[in-house]
């Protein structure tokens, strides 16, 4: 699903060349590089409050942003692959292989929680929240992308009213995933679909257009965000509807500053192209690692991880990227 070949906003390539949009390839990995930052991080305690997610209802902190970032952009990614796999193998097909990368990422993140011996109806992570969001979203995929946002809040709006009934109190007292759980689905695959309007931009190549769509998105989000704080709360673990317009409309107006400012920096890169290759292999790397660091240890151990962590992944990065192996997930 992160897998995209389609098109640039500014050129063509030459027939036969795969097409990539840098922008988007650079915005990826600097998400999944702070995504992995942020789960470092978490293991140490003397790391300040501020990076790492908030435990306080009605706070947000940095990391808080990262992963509605990551699922917007995998809207945008989304919307680049899904019409040319249509064109390509009709509609059956298309949603068989979308099917089965939701399915894949969520048995991968199962599998992970099995082997650290975690309790899969309460350690819903990263991998089974993009595979569910995914398998949400497909299925309004097929609607206009001017539509989508009408889903979009739908969705959330299910999963408020479905917290609202019970659902809040217990993600509060058990989800250590701190996604939503499974319901989540519902939520995270609104940020998808937002996600997949600005891709409807990028892949016309639409400069002006997505440009309006992620000011739209970003003014209304965060509006809404703040306008909504005042009767409930921004929390990421319950997942509220503040935390995802507040944390959605940020994502947007990233997506923007990265297409304006259409950096090339060499590690943005490889960590994009295999995004979430990378991050499983982070998740490996940091388990093996951690089981012999404390959780005390003073800041230049923090240090050293943070070296380890990123030098394995940057390595792995960079031989996949030389090689031109991109693994679709």
């Amino acid at each position: 699903m992160l897998e995209n070949q389609s098109t640039v906003l500014t050129s063509r390539p030459a027939r036969g060349v795969p097409e990539r949009v840098e922008f988007l390839d650079q915005f990826r990995g600097f998400t999944v590089s702070m995504m992995i930052l942020v789960n470092i991080l978490s293991g140490f305690a003397i790391v300040p409050a501020w990076l790492k997610h908030a435990t306080t209802m009605g706070r947000v902190t940095v990391p808080d942003f990262v992963i509605p970032t990551f699922l917007f952009i995998i809207g945008v990614a989304f919307e680049l692959a899904f019409p040319r796999s249509l064109a390509a193998h009709g509609a059956g097909k298309t949603v068989w292989r979308f099917t089965r990368r939701s399915l894949v990422l969520v048995a991968f993140g199962i599998l992970g929680s099995v082997l650290l011996r975690h309790n899969i109806a309460l350690e819903w992570g990263v991998l089974e929240t993009l595979g569910m969001a995914g398998l949400v979203a497909l299925p309004f995929m097929f609607l206009r992308p001017r539509w989508r946002p009408v889903a979009a809040v739908l969705l959330v709006a299910l999963y408020e009213l479905i917290s609202r009934l019970g659902l809040r109190a217990w993600l509060l007292a058990n989800d250590t995933g701190h996604l939503g759980g499974i319901p989540g689905g519902l939520a995270w695959a609104g940020v998808v679909l937002l996600g997949s309007l600005a891709g409807s931009f990028v892949r016309t190549r639409d400069v002006r257009g997505l440009g309006v769509c992620c000011i739209a998105v970003a003014v209304t989000g965060i509006a809404a965000g703040l306008l909504l704080s005042r009767w409930l709360p921004v929390y990421k673990p319950p997942v509220t509807i503040t935390y995802l317009s507040l944390t959605t409309g940020t994502a947007a107006a990233l997506l923007l500053a990265f297409s304006v400012l259409n950096l090339r920096f060499p590690p943005f890169k490889v960590f994009g192209v295999n995004a979430l290759a990378i991050f499983m292999l982070h998740g490996i790397i940091l388990v093996t690692v951690m089981q012999h660091v404390p959780a005390a240890s003073p800041l230049p151990v923090v240090v050293l991880v943070l070296a380890c962590v990123y030098g394995l992944c940057g390595l792995v990065a960079a031989v996949l990227y030389r090689l031109r192996v991109f693994i679709r997930l």
